[in-house]
């Protein structure tokens, strides 16, 4: 299937997930989003910075969150 997407899209695509625990440090880093501690720990995403980020880096973003949320590997 071939789907057209635009920047939009995909931050939808990635405000839809939380990050498994393999990448949070990472996306906290670069300012993508930060982990709301307690009781009912919740992922937020920096939504100003995913804004400012283009559709490859963004795509990367996506692709990495499909990976590892179906059990793959970072490498």
């Amino acid at each position: 299937m071939l789907v057209e997407l635009e920047k939009d899209d995909i931050i939808n695509l990635i405000k839809n997930t939380s990050p498994p625990y393999a990448l949070i440090n990472e996306f906290e880093e670069k300012k993508y989003g930060s982990l709301c501690g307690g009781f009912a720990e919740k992922w937020k995403w920096n939504c100003s910075k995913l804004l400012e980020l283009s559709e490859t880096d963004l795509y990367a973003i996506y692709q990495k969150l499909k990976k590892l949320n179906k059990g793959g590997d970072l490498l």
